[in-house]
């Protein structure tokens, strides 16, 4: 297996106190999408900060402890954490 190299954007991000979606996603290892699903489904998700008329952001803090408190609170494997769990499926149409 090959070591990652170091993304040079990651440097970026560690000195940014507030995070585009797009970051947040990078930050996290997940697909942009997914952020707002997170967001959409769990009430202690840090909240969208408006700087802008089109720029939102987070607080890199608020999702550095959202992140802690759901390592704290996973049951997954340890070095794991389950960001959301998947629901059984789409409903079935009757």
């Amino acid at each position: 297996m090959k070591e990652e190299e170091a993304d040079p954007e990651d440097d970026d991000l560690g000195s940014k106190q507030f995070l585009r979606k797009s970051e947040q996603a990078r930050w996290l290892g997940v697909n942009p999408r997914t952020i707002t699903r997170i967001a959409e489904r769990d009430p202690t998700f840090p909240p969208e900060i408006r700087l802008s008329e089109t720029l939102l952001v987070r607080s890199r803090q608020k999702l550095e402890i959202w992140l802690q408190a759901q390592t704290q609170e996973s049951s997954a494997p340890e070095g794991r954490v389950v960001l959301f769990k998947r629901g059984r499926g789409r409903p079935r149409k009757e």
